[in-house]
C-alpha cells in the first residue's frame, strides 16, 4: 500500500475526530434527496463503520471516547426537520433520543438557546491520528511511507504507479485519495470537490458538554476532548468560494467565526481566549452527498473509494472493505461511482 503522508496527514489526521452516525445531511433530508432506502443503508453502514472501529480496538485508544452526538437545531426550520427525522429514524429501527428546552444540560444548552437536538446515543469520538495509527497497526499490508504516487499508466491488463521514489506495477488499483482524486485522474475532478475544513482548539479544562455537537445544520460542529479542550470546526460557508480548495492553510475569516463561538460557550470576552491550536485540511465532497465506490473507466482497472462530504472518519472503514470486495470479487455496493458520472456538478 502505497501512502502518500502528504495526503493522509491533511483532513484525514485534521479532522474532528466526530465517530458519528449519518451523513452530513439530516436523515429527513437525505431520504428526500437519495429516496430512504439509500439514506437508510447510509446510516446502518455507519454504525457497521464505529462497530468495526471497535472490533480493531479503537476503544483502546487513550483518546477514545464513547460520547454521544448531537444534532443541535439552532432555528425552528431545522428543528422542524429533526423532529421529521426522530419519527423517520425510529420507524426505521434507529435508536434516537430527542431533547427539547427548558432545561440547562450543558455549556451548549445553556449559551446557544437551541430549539431542539437529536441524540445519536451510541457514537464516539477520537483523536484521529490515534484511529489512523489503529488501523496502520492492524492492517495486513505493506505502507511505502512517503512514496508519493505522481501519475498511473495502464499498460495491458496491468497498471502502473509512478512514485516519486520508485514504480509499482499493480493488477488494480484503488485510488483512496479523496479530495485529491482529480490530481491523479481527470476523470474524478468534476466527480470529487475539495473543501476545506478548518478547526480551532482552546484550553477549557473546566468546559462540561455532554456530546460531540452537530450544529445548524452541520455548518458548526464542536466537543470536548480527553484532555482538557474544546475542539471547533465548521463555517466553511462564510466564505464558501475560498474554502473550495485543497490548500490547508489557515483563513482570518473562517478563523474569526470559530473564536467568536468558542468564546460564547466559553462565556469569555472577545480576545480574552488564546488558542492552543489552528489547523485545517482538504476533505473530499461527492456530487450528490453520498459515498463514490467504483471502477474509473471500462478496464475496470483503476478504483476509486471516497467523497465522504465531511464524515470520513463515520464511513471510511466501512466504504473501503466494499471498494475491496467489488474490486476483487465483484460485490455490489449501493454507492455506485457510476451514478455521479453524468450528475450536475456541486
Amino acid at each position: 500500500m502505497v501512502s502518500n503522508e502528504a495526503a493522509y496527514s491533511a483532513a484525514s489526521r485534521r479532522n474532528a475526530g466526530y465517530l458519528m452516525r449519518g451523513a452530513a445531511e439530516n436523515y429527513a433530508r437525505a431520504a428526500r434527496a437519495w429516496g430512504r432506502d439509500r439514506a437508510r443503508t447510509l446510516w446502518r453502514w455507519s454504525e457497521e463503520n464505529l462497530n468495526r472501529l471497535r472490533e480493531l480496538g479503537v476503544e483502546r485508544v487513550a483518546s477514545y471516547r464513547r460520547t454521544p452526538s448531537c444534532l443541535l437545531a439552532l432555528d425552528t426550520v431545522e428543528a422542524d426537520e429533526l423532529e421529521v427525522s426522530i419519527e423517520m429514524m425510529r420507524e426505521d429501527g434507529f435508536a434516537v433520543e430527542r431533547l427539547t428546552p427548558g432545561v440547562v444540560r450543558d455549556a451548549a444548552w445553556a449559551r446557544l438557546d437551541p430549539r431542539l437536538g437529536l441524540v445519536n446515543p451510541d457514537d464516539a469520538s477520537v483523536n484521529p491520528e490515534d484511529a489512523i495509527a489503529l488501523l496502520r497497526a492492524e492492517a495486513d499490508a505493506v505502507f511505502l511511507d512517503g512514496c508519493s504516487v505522481q501519475r498511473l499508466e495502464r499498460d495491458g491488463s496491468r497498471v502502473i504507479a509512478h512514485g516519486s521514489h520508485d514504480r509499482i506495477v499493480a493488477d488494480r488499483v484503488l485510488l483512496a485519495t479523496n479530495s485529491y482524486a482529480g490530481v491523479l485522474l481527470d476523470e474524478l475532478e468534476p466527480l470529487v470537490q475539495a473543501n476545506r475544513g478548518q478547526m480551532l482548539a482552546v484550553r477549557a479544562p473546566d468546559l462540561r458538554l455532554d456530546a460531540s455537537y452537530y450544529a445548524n445544520f452541520g455548518g458548526e460542529y464542536f466537543r470536548a476532548t480527553h484532555d482538557g479542550h474544546l475542539v471547533i470546526g465548521g463555517f466553511r460557508k462564510s466564505d464558501a468560494p475560498a474554502e473550495r480548495t485543497q490548500s490547508d492553510a489557515v483563513s482570518d475569516v473562517v478563523q474569526s467565526r470559530l473564536q467568536s463561538l468558542a468564546e460564547r460557550l466559553l462565556a469569555a470576552p472577545p480576545g480574552a481566549l488564546g488558542a492552543a491550536a489552528r489547523w485545517a485540511g482538504s476533505m473530499g465532497f461527492s456530487v450528490d452527498g453520498m459515498p463514490l465506490i467504483g471502477p474509473v473507466g471500462a478496464d475496470r482497472l483503476v478504483w476509486f473509494c471516497g467523497g465522504y462530504t465531511g464524515h470520513g472518519m463515520s464511513l471510511g472503514v466501512r466504504c473501503a472493505e466494499a471498494a475491496i470486495d467489488a474490486m476483487l470479487d465483484g460485490g455490489e455496493t449501493p454507492f455506485p461511482l457510476s451514478r455521479a458520472v453524468d450528475a450536475p456538478s456541486l
